[in-house]
């Protein structure tokens, strides 16, 4: 919004999360335990190619697929950066689009979420995937910028900050620890996440939001009516 102001007049609405959906969903879910067969997820699109390039996580999976043989990872979406995923073919899960309606039951199949950004593009991104996460119990790595404040001052999730490129290896050896932390104490770290169900629930379900849609629309009305 601060962005594009000086063009028009700009308000933030926030990618609130439809619950229902995803709670339906993660009442079928299987949970795994540490040292179970546990799936890395990341769902998108073909505009997430610079944020798998320029985080780190590219080279930070490689070294953690090597170091742990019960990992996989799930790719949903757009199959073109599959190339980019330096990882054994077999231990590759491509899930193709699904419609918004069958996109929980896609998280059912993850049992550990990461979401990658780099660079100012991506900072700007809506904070769905630890909404998602969050609802749905699954501890995420991600990286650590404005997108998950929110999520970060709460100590909820794990998170490599962002920096230049001239740091991307700093970057995957963080991203390379925070994975083997997430991996090694799974139990540990998911248990964790069940106690932040309260937070994502009662203050980004877009139900209990009405209040905060409506005040935003009306001053859109008063301002431009």
């Amino acid at each position: 919004a601060e962005d594009w102001q000086w063009l028009a007049p700009c308000y933030y609405i926030p990618n609130f999360i439809d619950s229902p959906r995803y709670l339906q969903a993660k009442a079928s879910k299987v949970w795994k335990k540490t040292d179970d067969e546990l799936v890395i997820g990341w769902g998108g699109s073909l505009s997430h190619l610079n944020s798998f390039k320029f985080s780190g996580i590219l080279d930070g999976l490689t070294r953690v697929f090597k170091q742990r043989k019960n990992v996989k990872f799930l790719l949903a979406g757009d199959e073109r950066i599959r190339p980019l995923l330096k990882l054994p073919a077999d231990r590759i899960i491509f899930q193709p689009y699904v419609m918004w309606n069958g996109w929980p039951k896609v998280m059912t199949k993850m049992d550990i979420v990461v979401a990658p950004l780099h660079a100012r593009y991506d900072h700007s991104r809506s904070c769905i995937k630890s909404c998602e996460s969050s609802l749905m119990g699954l501890p995420f790595v991600a990286t650590g910028c404005p997108t998950y404040k929110d999520w970060q001052e709460r100590g909820i999730g794990l998170y490599v900050d962002d920096g230049p490129i001239e740091e991307l290896k700093d970057r995957a050896t963080l991203w390379e620890q925070k994975l083997l932390d997430v991996i090694d104490h799974y139990t540990e770290h998911r248990e964790e996440m069940a106690t932040h169900f309260e937070y994502a629930y009662e203050n980004w379900d877009v139900d209990k939001r009405v209040g905060y849609l409506e005040e935003m629309y009306q001053q859109i009305i008063d301002r431009n009516g």
